[in-house]
């Protein structure tokens, strides 16, 4: 079985040595290449640090300093890509369903535990669903925990979703995908492909989509662009129940091309 932590390579350590720290803030003051940023990006987003562009900095929940000090003692950090995962809580989950039209066929692409899956079947017990989970501790705890539901058919699919190959489209996706650098926007972006004409869509992402200035995230808008939508801020704390207090938004976008 694969290992979730990984080793901090040497040059990612002289890195984490050299920042600077102002409470909830640090700082890098090397300067590096992509590659080497990336790397080190990598870590402190799986330490929790959220980069801020105007503060140049990655914020922390808590004091930073002894967050970084303990991943160079440790010399590992929790892989980004194993560990993504934070549930949504239950009173979120209805707020991103509330206001969609009755689905009949519908895709979770990031399915974790279910708990979007629970929130359309509170409203709707009848409609399909696919509902997609890399993890396979996960998507057999969801093969387990809706193997007595006899009133919807609910397909659990093991696999990362960007890798699957889906034969029909859907008409509704309600999705809370990974963040890790910047995945929330591939994640988005595959699923408003799968959309038939006229389709729906509801995603938690991370509120650095509406902030971030980079070749990314401005294709990102350029897509949303071709489309009606509109983008919600969720308050703060609203993840502190899942164990992080990363600030996030709600996609609502509607598959009808703007004129």
């Amino acid at each position: 079985m694969k290992k979730l932590d990984t080793k901090i390579s040497d040059d990612v350590i002289s890195v984490l040595a050299n920042m600077t720290f102002e409470g909830k803030y640090a700082r890098i003051i090397d300067q590096l290449n992509r590659k080497t940023y990336q790397k080190v990006d990598e870590v402190l987003q799986s330490a929790g640090g959220e980069w801020n562009r105007k503060a140049k900095a990655h914020v922390f929940s808590e004091d930073a300093e002894p967050i970084i000090r303990g991943l160079i003692g440790g010399g590992t950090f929790l892989h980004a890509n194993a560990l993504d995962f934070f549930p949504t809580p239950a009173d979120l989950a209805d707020r991103l369903v509330a206001d969609i039209k009755e689905p009949k066929y519908l895709l979770e692409p990031s399915a974790g535990e279910g708990a979007l899956v629970d929130a359309i079947l509170r409203r709707w017990p009848v409609t399909d669903i696919v509902a997609v989970e890399a993890r396979p501790d996960l998507s057999g705890k969801l093969t387990d925990k809706y193997d007595d539901v006899r009133r919807s058919k609910i397909d659990i699919l093991h696999g990362d979703f960007l890798d699957v190959n889906f034969i029909h489209r859907f008409d509704t996706v309600v999705m809370n995908p990974p963040f890790a650098n910047q995945s929330d926007i591939d994640h988005v972006t595959r699923a408003i492909e799968l959309l038939e004409d006229g389709g729906q869509l509801r995603a938690i992402m991370s509120i650095s989509v509406t902030q971030r200035k980079n070749k990314k995230t401005k294709a990102f808008m350029y897509l949303l662009d071709q489309y009606p939508y509109e983008i919600e801020e969720v308050e703060d704390g609203a993840f502190k129940q899942s164990g992080t207090m990363v600030k996030t938004v709600i996609v609502r976008l509607t598959k009808d091309l703007v004129d």
